[in-house]
């Protein structure tokens, strides 16, 4: 793969680039981005965990290491391409590349890029394309295999390491050789897992119904299932996806992720309430859909804007402030928060 980050290859990157670089690393040979081009990737995102693979100017110079994708790593707040992305969509489709993107604009669906890829003999890959499946709402006679266990993110905001908790924790359990399954629900998540329900762009009334199909089947063949969650119920922008997953997915257990220090919400200027309130709502509506009481047995905090000091003192206060662990995946590994949840099953 080739991911194109043009303009938004900065120091956290765009989290389906970052997703991709973590956990797909041996499939991406460059990254686009023409101001950082003659970098690495390692380099630009500080990050051990992504590869040092070469920054480039364009597609041209990313031609020259063999890729066979081209991936859309950007993310705007908007449903059409933005200037420019069209131009460089076409581009790899006539270089021969396939074309991965999980943008709310269906590339597939978009006449003049379709024909471009049946012109070119190469496929397109909507991440954010809903299954293809007959769903009607409600989910009487269907429920998780007895034994199963399943686990669910929430957030007090938007970004703030749901996907990367739940992925953590499925490597975690597989390192024990426990049998676990990562669920995906957004398109950084489908790209690293291969497939999964692309929430956002599910028809809100089969949302709930969907996510407990797929859930069922997953719990079907595995004890633990780790469930990625979206944004956040005290979000207004977003917090209609976030409690179709809380109902449709009935969570056995809740694990909150929270940006250390956090006190508004990224796109709003609203105040992210106490830790403990937010794990209250949480719980209680968890039990607004007729699922188990479910509870926040631990807190995933991302610390990585911290030194290493700060970050000590901001899980220690996290944990004092709700009673639960705290542990920031990235420095300390997810063994505490597979602990927590193991100890609750």
């Amino acid at each position: 793969m080739v991911i194109d980050a043009e303009g938004v290859f900065d120091g956290t990157g765009p989290k389906l680039a970052l997703g991709a670089l973590r956990y797909r690393s041996d499939d991406v040979v460059a990254v686009i981005d023409s101001a950082h081009s003659g970098r690495t990737a390692r380099d630009r995102t500080g990050d051990p965990r992504v590869p040092a693979i070469p920054v480039v100017d364009d597609l041209d110079a990313a031609l020259r290491y063999g890729p066979d994708t081209f991936v859309v790593g950007i993310s705007p707040m908007q449903s059409t391409l933005p200037p420019g992305l069209r131009d460089r969509i076409l581009a790899a489709l006539e270089a021969k590349l396939d074309v991965v993107c999980g943008l709310h604009h269906q590339l597939g669906d978009d006449p003049e890029l379709s024909a471009a890829a049946d012109r070119a003999g190469r496929q397109i890959w909507d991440l954010r394309r809903p299954p293809q499946q007959d769903v009607r709402v409600g989910t009487a006679g269907s429920t998780h295999r007895p034994g199963s266990h399943t686990v669910l993110a929430v957030g007090s905001d938007c970004n703030a390491g749901k996907m990367t908790t739940m992925v953590e924790l499925d490597r975690e359990a597989a390192r024990r050789g426990l049998s676990s399954r990562f669920v995906a629900t957004g398109q950084t998540g489908i790209l690293v897992a291969g497939d999964g329900v692309p929430a956002d762009h599910v028809v809100a009334d089969f949302l709930p119904t969907l996510m407990h199909q797929h859930v069922c089947a997953a719990t079907a063949e595995h004890d633990l299932v780790f469930v990625e969650g979206q944004a956040a119920l005290n979000h207004p922008w977003y917090s209609g996806v976030s409690l179709g997953l809380l109902h449709g997915t009935a969570p056995d257990a809740l694990v909150l992720c929270h940006i250390a220090g956090a006190r508004d919400l990224g796109h709003l200027p609203l105040p992210i309430p106490p830790l403990p309130q937010v794990v209250a709502m949480n719980e209680a509506a968890a039990t607004w859909g007729g699922g188990p009481a479910a509870r926040v047995v631990a807190i995933a905090l991302n610390t990585g804007h911290l030194s290493e000091s700060e970050a000590a003192d901001a899980i220690a206060a996290a944990t004092g402030e709700t009673g639960l662990p705290a542990v920031d995946v990235f420095r300390s590994g997810p063994a505490p928060l597979l602990d927590a949840i193991l100890a609750a099953r």
